[in-house]
């Protein structure tokens, strides 16, 4: 769940997560774990620390209901054993040219003498157009027959008539798609339920 700040197991093993604060908004700070509360207790030895940075393509929430302003993102994360530093993760980033958001762009590891260093892992996004796609029709669908775009598309219109559209008609949280009947009598509709996939 979220802000979760302790697990422990039924044999006493115990991982603490620690948080840092920004605007409202938490980042996870520290992982601590290792550690028993069992007599004796022994204290957390492993550590995951989570080095933030600011970014230049913040972002605004009102959706809880109050502000929270999301301005970081994670730099590094760094694997300790005590205070000894074990491994190194740094991350770099580029932007979208389509969004203009961050897009993590390397993760290189480096290891104990955090100068040593594996080829970074490069990481690759398709750039798109800032605007929307040509219609597609959608296959495999339910088009009663029909092969038009009226009735093999997400959405369709005709005569200020909705001949396809959405709605969650077995409230399970998910959109159905919904069409009128093709022929006549127009006396049902026919649905075709989402299933998540």
């Amino acid at each position: 769940r979220w802000a979760l700040n302790r697990a422990r197991d039924a044999n006493g093993n115990e991982t603490t997560l620690t948080y840092t604060k920004d605007l409202n908004q938490l980042y996870l700070s520290q992982v601590a774990y290792n550690a028993n509360v069992n007599s004796p207790a022994l204290p957390a030895t492993h550590t995951v620390d989570f080095v933030l940075e600011t970014r230049t393509d913040k972002n605004i929430s009102f959706q809880p209901g109050y502000r929270i302003t999301t301005q970081k993102r994670l730099k590094e994360i760094i694997v300790k054993i005590g205070a000894t530093k074990v491994r190194r993760y740094a991350l770099a980033y580029t932007y979208s040219s389509s969004t203009y958001r961050s897009l993590l762009a390397t993760v290189t590891q480096f290891g104990a003498d955090d100068v040593t260093a594996l080829p970074p892992v490069t990481l690759s996004y398709q750039v798109k157009p800032f605007e929307f796609e040509l219609a597609t029709d959608w296959t495999p669908l339910d088009s009663q027959g029909l092969t038009d775009s009226f009735w093999n598309s997400i959405f369709s219109e005709a005569s200020s008539a909705s001949q396809v559209t959405f709605h969650d008609i077995d409230s399970d949280g998910l959109p159905d798609r919904v069409m009128r009947k093709a022929y006549s009598p127009f006396d049902n509709f026919v649905v075709q339920f989402n299933n998540g996939k």
